[in-house]
């Protein structure tokens, strides 16, 4: 799954390419990829390959369609050029779901070995490969495991406690 706001920095096209050439190869997937940006181009990509039964391209969603998304999927990709720490990638480990991502921006720093693979660069043989990975994976984390991550993480209450010891301390 990809969902973004579809601009080229989120590279969303080239994530599509990448599925193409893994289905042509004989792989078997489902691919979703939509937001809130111009899907016609994806769209036609996929009808002109005649892939619509295995790849969905969708527009604008609420939250908790989003969330039903994810909590369907096996692995969410974000193949962008920068970031900076990205919340679908928390949102991605608080459905229990894994991450293929490019390194970049502060995604190192909450990414777990075991949670996903980081792309040093956004090469597409290497999002191939990693995806690759993920399809061909006997071991997987337990998803309760990602989710208890992201609310120890991510979570209000979490982020909240560490702005208070923050502030407290600079008030000392």
């Amino acid at each position: 799954m990809h969902v973004s706001n579809l601009t080229a920095n989120k590279s969303a096209d080239k994530i599509l390419n990448v599925a193409i050439k893994l289905l042509k190869e004989g792989y078997s997937f489902k691919l979703q990829i939509g937001g809130d940006g111009d899907t016609s181009e994806l769209e036609k990509i996929v009808k002109n390959e005649n892939l619509e039964s295995v790849i969905e391209i969708f527009g604008i969603q609420t939250l908790p369609q989003i969330a039903e998304r994810m909590q369907r999927s096996d692995c969410f990709i974000l193949f962008s050029d920068y970031e900076n720490q990205p919340c679908v990638i928390a949102e991605s480990f608080a459905s229990g779901i894994r991450v293929i991502s490019t390194n970049v921006g502060g995604i190192s720093e909450f990414f777990p070995d075991d949670f996903g693979i980081l792309l040093e660069n956004k090469e597409e043989d290497l999002l191939k490969d990693a995806m690759l990975k993920m399809l061909m994976s006997e071991k997987k984390p337990d998803p309760s495991t990602l989710k208890i991550y992201a609310e120890e993480t991510f979570s209000q209450e979490i982020i909240s406690e560490k702005f208070l010891k923050i502030y407290n301390e600079t008030l000392k």
